[in-house]
């Protein structure tokens, strides 16, 4: 509105003329010149309202101009900016989860490299064995106590290492923690009652790097006490 009243003002004290016209001198640079000649020629009076209205009409334009530069650059690199922080946020979670899944397959690579196999057996004494299948030093080996309903049963294995690949290290069986049976007797006891011709335990060892591993070894064929045999569960 300001400045359509400062150019009707200006326009009541110049002639209409082309935009391009005056030996090659543009509408405004003429607009500008006449209006000053016209502004040196007007009363005090006069002249302070086209001031006035002058100064209106450039606080609009120059509000104007704010108002297209906040929403036509500012607003748009705002929104730009804040696409690019989302997608950089992205990159980076991104980025951690696939860090720590590639230190989660790094350290089972280690672990399986490192893992010894343990395998218990009955030997052509009939002495109950433990042996590790891999070259992988092993340690710390338990064996679960089995409990019957009228025995308790528990393993020691001495040393309780294996530093060798496929050596065998003995099983010795302790009744009720303090006398040391045979296999035959103590599959004997636990045939008793046994379900289904079987009975199991678990057996946990630790490698060289400490990680802690087990399997489940089952004592089956109960029912036939020389023809027992033991398998593993891993």
């Amino acid at each position: 509105m300001f400045l359509f009243t400062a150019w009707s003002v200006k326009n009541m004290y110049m002639p209409k003329f082309n935009a391009y016209d005056l030996n090659g001198q543009t509408m405004a640079s003429h607009i500008n010149r006449q209006f000053a000649t016209r502004l040196a020629e007007s009363d005090n009076e006069t002249r302070q309202t086209l001031i006035e209205l002058e100064r209106l009409g450039r606080e609009k334009l120059k509000d104007i101009q704010n108002s297209y530069v906040r929403e036509n650059i500012e607003i748009p690199v705002q929104i730009a900016g804040n696409i690019i922080l989302f997608l950089t946020f992205l990159a980076i979670s991104w980025y951690s989860f696939e860090t720590r899944d590639l230190k989660e397959l790094q350290k089972k690579q280690i672990e399986l490299s490192i893992k010894p196999i343990l395998n218990v057996f009955i030997n052509h004494q009939k002495i109950l064995y433990v042996e590790n299948v891999t070259e992988n030093f092993t340690k710390n080996i338990n064996i679960k106590e089995i409990e019957t309903k009228d025995n308790t049963y528990n393993f020691t294995i001495e040393p309780n290492y294996i530093s060798k690949p496929h050596l065998g290290t003995p099983i010795k069986i302790l009744k009720n923690g303090k006398d040391q049976i045979n296999l035959n007797d103590f599959l004997t006891d636990i045939s008793v009652g046994a379900p289904e011709n079987e009975i199991s335990t678990i057996i946990t060892y630790e490698d060289i790097e400490n990680y802690e591993h087990k399997a489940k070894f089952i004592i089956y064929n109960l029912d036939n006490i020389k023809q027992s045999k033991i398998k593993m569960v891993y």
